[in-house]
């Protein structure tokens, strides 16, 4: 290969990797606004919908901060802001790139392909990552956690409600816990109401 040869190909490699970044750049300037939750950085609840109609069987967790609106009230919305990009950023980096905010204080992951145990296992180290924050002086920030099971396309909106019920059970026996739906309800309720 000649000199002049090599030049070209290391001016074209060069040129690849800038428009690579070039690229990189404009998806994210022009993307992320539409994906992602302004505040949190976190996927938002558009890009949650379209997620999971994407995948066949999935479990589904719902995690919604403890006691959110009396932190906003004791210590205002910036305070809340903090609360809701810290838990933010603990969960996304505990569980990866799954994180979507799908309402005010309330964030979903979805595990595809994993079953109902293993996602209270990661439900649980979840909510443990949050509890050791030191987010507010004195101040213990914690979330509740509701998990189903969605096998297979047609059981999306069924398994948003297990979760979402079974977060209402996690909340209202204590906060700072997991509950599973199967476990709450029982398999068979879920059977029944999946027909």
């Amino acid at each position: 290969m000649t000199g002049s040869t090599k030049r070209f190909l290391r001016a074209m490699l060069v040129a690849m990797k800038n428009g690579a970044q070039s690229f990189r750049d404009y998806y994210e300037r022009e993307h992320d606004p539409l994906e992602r939750d302004a505040l949190t950085a976190v996927y938002n609840r558009p890009m949650f919908e379209r997620r999971r109609k994407k995948l066949y069987s999935y479990s589904l967790i719902l995690l919604d901060i403890d006691n959110f609106k009396g932190i906003n009230d004791a210590y205002g919305h910036d305070v809340g802001d903090e609360v809701l990009r810290g838990v933010a950023a603990a969960l996304r980096t505990s569980s990866g790139d799954r994180v979507y905010r799908i309402g005010g204080e309330e964030f979903a992951i979805i595990l595809a392909g994993c079953g109902a145990d293993d996602a209270v296992k990661v439900a649980e180290r979840l909510c443990a990552t949050v509890r050791s924050l030191k987010i507010i002086e004195g101040q213990p920030v914690t979330v509740s956690a509701g998990v189903a099971w969605a096998g297979d396309p047609t059981e999306h909106e069924v398994a948003y409600k297990h979760a979402d019920k079974a977060l209402y059970r996690a909340k209202s026996t204590g906060k700072d816990r997991v509950a599973r739906f199967a476990d709450v309800f029982g398999e068979n309720e879920r059977l029944r109401r999946a027909a």
